[in-house]
């Protein structure tokens, strides 16, 4: 394998490495928004919020075999409704568990009124967020690297290695013969210029874009000081819409749930969030009080 592959395959594995990283710590925080109470199992709230995430709507029920309150994938059986919406369903467990239901004896949980999973979203932000940084790697390294040399093999060896060095933060001094600095060897100017903190900013516009998306507060790139008066109010109604679409869906599931087992299952921002939705004004009519 030539050196060439060799840095294209270690390039390769160092965005699918970024790329994981990111969708792991946007998943843990587009999964901690909600908070779910009135369950046997804490697990149940963080398996309701990863199963909505990765895949829009999830199904809970209480087994009468066992008692136990479960929230299990689905495979959607029968016909839909007039509205289409499943009726029927079988729950599926990774342990080969199944059961057959409908929506007499279970619940189906949307993560939006679009009934769609937040995922897909979140992984078109992060493969820009990957671009944006290799993009702002590539820029310093040029930088590192300012020069094209133009020289007979003996010399772009020794100007080779001594680039790798500098790449590598190491003090370079080569001791040169006068046959190795005659007029065959150049060098030409690249003339790259830093782009640092425009990436940035476009960096942090995409986080903002995909904060306003789970219905956060955006990065500083979006600060309302930087925004005329009508802007920062639209922004902010975009960002209520967002995340009155997620929490009304969990509400009605609420609603359904304790109507169908006698629970008293509720779901409401998690408290590290609270001050700051509080702060930024009420978002939707709730007449249940809990925002």
């Amino acid at each position: 394998m030539s050196k060439r592959t060799k840095t294209s395959k270690k390039n390769e594995l160092e965005q699918i490495s970024l790329q994981s990283l990111l969708l792991d710590n946007w998943k843990l925080v587009a999964t901690s928004i909600f908070k779910w109470s009135g369950f046997q199992s804490d697990f149940i709230s963080d398996e309701i919020e990863r199963r909505l995430y990765e895949d829009g709507s999830v199904v809970f029920f209480v087994d009468k075999e066992d008692g136990v309150e479960k929230v299990l994938r689905y495979a959607q059986q029968g016909k839909l409704n007039v509205y289409g919406i499943p009726t029927k369903w079988t729950v599926i467990g990774l342990n080969g568990y199944s059961k057959n239901l409908d929506d007499t004896n279970s619940v189906l949980i949307w993560n939006n009124k679009f009934r769609k999973p937040t995922l897909p979203y979140v992984k078109y932000i992060v493969a820009n967020l990957v671009n944006i940084d290799q993009s702002i790697r590539v820029n310093v390294n040029a930088i590192k690297t300012p020069f094209i040399f133009e020289g007979d093999e003996k010399q772009l060896l020794t100007f080779k290695n001594m680039y790798r060095d500098i790449s590598n933060n190491e003090p370079v001094l080569y001791l040169a013969s006068k046959a190795n600095l005659d007029n065959t060897f150049k060098a030409h100017n690249t003339g790259v210029e830093y782009q640092g903190k425009n990436l940035t900013e476009l960096y942090d516009a995409y986080q903002s874009r995909l904060l306003t998306f789970l219905g956060l507060k955006s990065v500083k790139s979006d600060k309302k000081e930087r925004l005329v008066v009508d802007e920062a109010n639209q922004n902010e109604e975009f960002k209520n819409i967002f995340f009155a679409s997620q929490y009304d869906m969990r509400k009605q599931a609420c609603k359904l749930i304790n109507e169908m087992y006698g629970l008293s299952v509720d779901v409401e921002i998690n408290p590290l969030l609270r001050e700051e939705k509080q702060n930024n004004g009420k978002l939707h009519n709730d007449n249940s009080g809990n925002d």
